[in-house]
């Protein structure tokens, strides 16, 4: 079996191990079932991230992960009937590595447990799962809107954990999903 994921390092400012995150990327991959579809991820440096996030989501931050899936989804997890090869591409993820080394320095982590975190959220993202940001939940009234914007949360929520159990059962680690914190931070109140 060949290896469908794709690492480029653009960025020189935060050093891992791009051969066992090919690895544990690649695990990730079949974990969802998706080991056929080829992926790219690119590190890049925080300017570069910054300003893709401008550019496609008209936000002027820096950000830990963006996804670009290749195919239009219309349900989570539910690709299209596939037919030429070519279309065996999932999509591209881009990783700010200075903001998941900040991320790892703020919670006392670090990069090697937080990479397989983060590459999980974005995976999700390329084959449909989405949420909105806390920041997004607080500001919204309309209760139905609240509802279904925690519905997606959770469904993402759910697919990030069982894709993390089984990585924390085969690598031997304790890793929690990226989107525990934006269940955390949704007041119950909001929701």
């Amino acid at each position: 079996v060949g290896m469908p994921v794709w690492i480029r390092n653009l960025q020189n400012a935060v050093t891992f191990n791009k051969y066992k995150f090919e690895l544990q990327c690649n695990f990730l991959l079949r974990a969802l079932r998706l080991g056929e579809f080829d992926v790219g991820v690119m590190c890049v440096e925080r300017t570069a991230i910054q300003e893709i996030n401008r550019v496609y989501r008209n936000c002027n931050e820096p950000t830990d992960v963006l996804s670009f899936p290749y195919h239009e989804v219309s349900a989570p997890g539910a690709l299209p009937a596939l037919g030429r090869q070519c279309d065996y591409n999932l999509g591209d993820v881009f990783l700010g590595m200075p903001v998941i080394a900040e991320q790892c320095e703020r919670e006392a982590g670090n990069l090697e447990g937080l990479l397989p975190v983060v590459i999980t959220h974005g995976f999700c993202h390329l084959v449909g799962y989405k949420h909105h940001s806390t920041e997004e939940i607080k500001m919204v009234c309309d209760p139905l809107f609240i509802i279904n914007i925690a519905c997606m949360l959770c469904q993402m929520f759910r697919k990030e954990l069982s894709l993390l159990t089984a990585f924390n059962h085969s690598f031997g680690t304790e890793l929690s999903p990226l989107t525990t914190n934006m269940l955390q931070d949704s007041t119950p109140t909001a929701l």
